[in-house]
């Protein structure tokens, strides 16, 4: 099982899993003294790891095994309007991040319904992606903008629709 731990970083022997993670490992999966369970920093950082305090609020883990991913070569980077349904966006991000997206930027459009994010909850949805899917970088997620600031900012980009010309 991998555990998400975005402040692990390859300089540290031990770390402590968040109050969240720890009662996942401990309580839901059983997880004891002496277990080997794997972090992932969002980072790159790939950690394997053994349990040394199998607290369920605060679960501390010696770090037997470290390794750094390199970001890919190719980035990236998708654009789109805020779908009406946030369960479409949802879905979108899981699938993009299980496939390897580095930034999603989202656009308010002339004909968009919906305006604003629950940003805490797309980085819930990336992270747990990136985990089931064992990628080692937590892609960027950018706030709402509108479509002339987003050509202002990225004026080389492609853009599919559905207008002529």
């Amino acid at each position: 099982m991998i555990f998400y731990a975005p402040n692990c970083s390859i300089h540290e022997e031990e770390y402590v899993l968040s109050e969240i993670e720890s009662k996942h490992c401990i309580r839901v999966l059983r997880k004891q003294h002496g277990s080997n369970i794997e972090l992932i920093n969002g980072k790159g950082g790939h950690f394997i790891c053994e349990i040394i305090d199998p607290h369920v609020k605060r679960c501390k883990v010696k770090i037997k095994e470290k390794k750094q991913h390199e970001v890919s070569q190719e980035n990236i980077h998708i654009a789109m309007a805020i779908p009406k349904s946030s369960e479409r966006l949802e879905w979108f991000l899981e699938k993009a991040t299980e496939l390897g997206i580095n930034t999603l930027s989202l656009i308010n459009c002339r004909n968009s319904e919906r305006t604003k994010i629950n940003e805490k909850r797309l980085e819930k949805i990336a992270i747990s992606a990136m985990k089931q899917c064992k990628r080692f970088h937590l892609p960027k997620i950018n706030n709402p903008i509108t479509f002339e600031a987003y050509l202002k900012l990225y004026p080389k980009g492609f853009i599919g629709h559905c207008y002529s010309g």
